[in-house]
């Protein structure tokens, strides 16, 4: 009987150890469940905002599915498109296309004596909100080439033009007063085409002169 009374507190000691170790390991283990499942994502939005900062406006190269920061008012889109029948032509002038969305930041404009031939987007104001234009339009992948003429009419700035598809920036340019800058751009085949204008002065405008979109 003495050997078992001066066991037991021996063994009890050990077994009061044993699940103080146990509860210890459940609660790091609960602390590391509950915290590192969201350091991940923590670090990439961490990630994705320097980016974003870095580039600033001007956003640098896009990734694929790249949509544009986040900035407001929101692009209005245009009601409904029909559905389409029949094959698309071979060639369609940009300013005579319906758009997908931005419809107010466009209009067309005679060219060559005939009319919808210029596609002209007036500049943001630059005050508040209103930081850029854009305009997008559904290729459908049915075009692969974009021509026309640039022209930066009524700012003594420089103009930045971004034109992007669907796997990102396809032609960005900054357009100096009264200059004419031809451009044969290749669409590889976008789904969409999207126009975004950079300049901030109201009074001013570009212009996408005879612009065509052909197979």
């Amino acid at each position: 009987m003495a050997e078992q009374d001066g066991g037991t507190p021996a063994r009890m000691s050990v077994l009061r150890w044993i699940e103080l170790f146990g509860a210890v390991a459940v609660m790091v283990a609960g602390a590391a469940w509950m915290f590192l499942p969201t350091a991940g994502p923590r670090v990439a939005a961490t990630e994705a905002a320097a980016n974003i900062t870095s580039e600033g406006h001007d956003h640098g190269a896009f990734p694929r599915g790249y949509v544009g920061p986040a900035l407001p008012p929101p692009l209005e889109l245009s009601s409904p498109e029909p559905a389409p029948t029949g094959p698309p032509p071979a060639t369609q002038h940009l300013a005579a296309m319906r758009t997908y969305a931005g419809p107010k930041n466009v209009r067309g404009l005679p060219y060559g004596g005939k009319p919808n031939r210029t596609l002209a987007m007036a500049c943001a104001s630059g005050q508040g909100k209103d930081l850029y234009r854009e305009v997008r339009y559904h290729l459908r992948k049915h075009y692969g080439v974009l021509t026309a003429q640039l022209v930066n009419v009524g700012s003594n700035d420089s103009i930045r033009i971004h034109v992007l598809g669907a796997d990102g920036t396809i032609y960005k340019a900054d357009l100096r007063p009264d200059k004419i800058t031809p451009i044969k751009l290749d669409l590889v085949k976008s789904e969409y085409l999207r126009i975004r204008l950079f300049c901030t002065s109201p009074d001013s405008r570009a212009e996408f002169r005879d612009a065509v979109v052909a197979r």
